[in-house]
């Protein structure tokens, strides 16, 4: 099975705004972590082959730190981001490297936000994702706001 997760949502931020929300490291940590767990340290290095991480802290588990490490695989400024995506501790860390892929588009309020990310052996592990991804734009959107 190779399902593959597709989000579209609308930001009220120019795509320029949105896109230094992944490549700004200061700006990534806010946000790129779902809601039960604390950011610790997170990068998108914009340059193909450059290093994209996320560490972060469990609030039930606080001694475990989370890790997801990936590379740059495709940088069109402002436009479109691709990055693998692997878990290298916590519960996820058996799962198979998935890619994802941002497609930053500008509207007439603001931008849109189309995230793919793939392909899953299943839909368990599509819905995981799903969710964090989720919790990781409402919390974008709430850090773009005034």
């Amino acid at each position: 099975m190779n399902e593959w997760l597709h989000i579209q949502r609308d930001f009220p931020a120019s795509v320029e705004e949105l896109f230094q929300f992944f490549v700004n490291p200061e700006k990534l940590v806010r946000w790129l972590h779902p809601d039960d767990c604390e950011p610790l340290e997170a990068k998108l290095e914009p340059v193909i082959g450059g290093l994209f991480y996320v560490d972060m802290r469990p609030l039930q588990q606080p001694a475990e730190v989370v890790s997801v490490r990936g590379r740059v695989l495709a940088v069109d400024w402002n436009r479109s981001l691709r990055f693998s995506w692997k878990w290298i501790s916590g519960p996820l860390k058996e799962a198979p490297e998935s890619v994802v892929e941002l497609e930053f588009l500008p509207t007439p309020k603001g931008a849109v936000l189309r995230i793919s990310q793939g392909s899953f052996s299943n839909e368990d592990m599509k819905a995981i994702h799903a969710s964090g991804w989720k919790m990781a734009l409402d919390g974008l959107l709430l850090d773009l706001q005034p």
